[in-house]
């Protein structure tokens, strides 16, 4: 049986979580809050349904604050809390990925490990390269 198109999806994920130290989730929704893909290393303690719409929000904030302080397009945020770490990532104009890390020890290392990660999603998704140190 052919595979569904949002397994393959879901599949492009697993490098990311697999190839991270301590990445426990990520997932992809469009700007709109509509689940694109999913996955998780480990379960977190969050119901996946809230995943979508927390992405979603936290890129509008995110791009909101950048527009009113003048400070360009959103590329990336990264949310620190006292048991790990969220990085939301701009892939093209329509698609945020979160990911979820439970430990890290350097933000740049973090960032420089998922650049190259996050090439054959943007491929897959027809959406250019995510630069972050340009």
């Amino acid at each position: 049986m052919p595979q569904a198109a949002s397994d393959k999806r879901d599949l492009l994920l697993e490098p990311l979580v697999q190839n991270i130290p301590d990445a426990v989730t990520a997932v992809v929704v469009t700007i709109d809050g509509l689940p694109y893909s999913l996955y998780q290393q480990k379960v977190i303690d969050i119901e996946e349904d809230r995943l979508s719409p927390m992405t979603a929000a936290g890129w509008s904030l995110s791009d909101r604050i950048l527009s009113e302080l003048r400070q360009g397009d959103f590329r990336h945020t990264i949310i620190t809390g006292t048991k790990g770490t969220i990085v939301f990532v701009a892939l093209g104009d329509q698609h945020v990925l979160t990911l979820c890390v439970k430990k890290i020890a350097s933000y740049n290392g973090l960032l420089a490990q998922l650049e190259p990660l996050l090439k054959p999603i943007c491929d897959y998704m027809g959406v250019s390269e995510v630069r972050f140190f340009v």
